[in-house]
């Protein structure tokens, strides 16, 4: 499988990073948030925990992370960083009414004063210097810095390009809908581990628990559970149409029906999250069934998952489906468990023709 570059959103807050933040992970990365900004020690600490984040994390933005990003850029070669910017006033505006009188640690690290109520001559000089210094840095190199305005509507057309991706038949995630941080997983993960790996490895041990969870430790879910089935589809798409939908003598399955017992399944439930929707006029099953068709088919639902999951709040985890008694966290939970039990089939459907895959646990993933 080839890995894909880090990406670091290196503009400074208020500039949209909630937003790209939710668009990276529809796309399929991992999406770490801020971290320390409490730390009265953060110039201390900030290295060594941003370096351990950014070796777990596909992609990273939000404070301290775009004043770091020369040492990310030495540490992590051949990153794509991204440059979110806006208008100074309008910046300074609303760092003004988000944060108000608050005293915060990394925001004192990195301005040099208090707050940013009554400092507007010295946060927006940061600010431009920022802005100014990071363009001045990749001057040479324009294939690793985009530079964009989230605010005032530029999204997939300049950010898809850019990270060499397909654009999704979804707008961009423009505004901070459900003011959650990735940041949350890593503060709250052992102990919702503790909770529901017991489900989760036997599904019918507690079958009623309904703990509370966090939108961040869900998305984290799901993107374990596509991270392992992206090696298989790229395994699976090395083999012949013919070998894809050749059948295995013990099981009756060929590789293409696991395929396609998956995104059944998951069509199944991402219909019973959202409703009948708009988006669902681009869902178009395949007519004949090749890798081709099929894997399209999948990573349009997959970019559907992500596109929700990526609105989804603490609160929105926690509700009812529909009315129904299930909560959105237990549809995850559930093709997770799905997903684990179709893994062990397609491997073993892959290993007829010479493919050998081998993945991290669970738990492993989430070290």
């Amino acid at each position: 499988m080839i890995m894909k570059p880090k990406v670091f959103g290196i503009g400074f807050h208020k500039t949209g990073t909630t937003s790209l933040a939710n668009a990276l992970y529809t796309l399929g990365y991992n999406v770490t948030g801020y971290f320390g900004v409490h730390d009265p020690d953060i110039s201390k600490n900030v290295y060594q925990t941003a370096f351990e984040l950014a070796d777990r994390f596909d992609a990273a933005q939000d404070t301290p992370w775009p004043v770091l990003y020369k040492e990310l850029d030495q540490r992590y070669p051949g990153s794509k960083f991204i440059l979110t910017t806006r208008p100074s006033d309008e910046w300074f505006k609303s760092v003004v009414k988000h944060f108000r009188l608050q005293r915060i640690p990394a925001h004192e690290w990195i301005y040099g004063v208090h707050t940013a109520f009554g400092n507007r001559r010295i946060y927006v000089q940061r600010y431009e210097k920022h802005n100014r210094e990071v363009q001045e840095y990749f001057q040479d190199r324009p294939q690793d810095l985009l530079v964009m305005d989230i605010t005032h509507g530029e999204g997939w057309e300049v950010l898809c390009p850019f990270l060499n991706l397909e654009v999704p038949a979804f707008e961009f995630p423009s505004k901070n809908i459900s003011g959650v941080r990735k940041s949350s997983f890593r503060i709250k993960a052992n102990s919702y581990l503790q909770r529901l790996l017991p489900w989760i490895l036997s599904p019918k041990s507690d079958s009623q628990m309904q703990q509370g969870v966090s939108a961040a430790f869900v998305r984290d879910i799901l993107h374990f559970h596509y991270a392992m089935y992206q090696e298989l589809w790229d395994c699976a798409l090395e083999l012949s149409t013919t070998q894809f939908m050749q059948t295995d003598t013990v099981s009756t399955n060929s590789i293409c029906s696991y395929f396609l017992q998956q995104i059944t399944e998951e069509v199944v439930w991402l219909r019973r999250l959202m409703g009948e929707r708009k988006d669902w006029d681009a869902v178009l099953a395949p007519k004949e069934y090749t890798k081709e068709s099929v894997y399209a088919y999948w990573k349009h639902i997959r970019l559907m998952f992500r596109k929700f999951t990526a609105d989804l709040s603490d609160a929105d985890c926690n509700a009812h489906v529909g009315g129904a008694n299930i909560y959105i966290w237990e549809v995850f939970i559930h093709l997770l468990n799905f997903g684990r039990e179709n893994l062990l089939n397609i491997q073993q459907a892959l290993q007829m023709f010479g493919k050998q895959i081998e993945r991290s646990s669970f738990i492993d993933f989430f070290r």
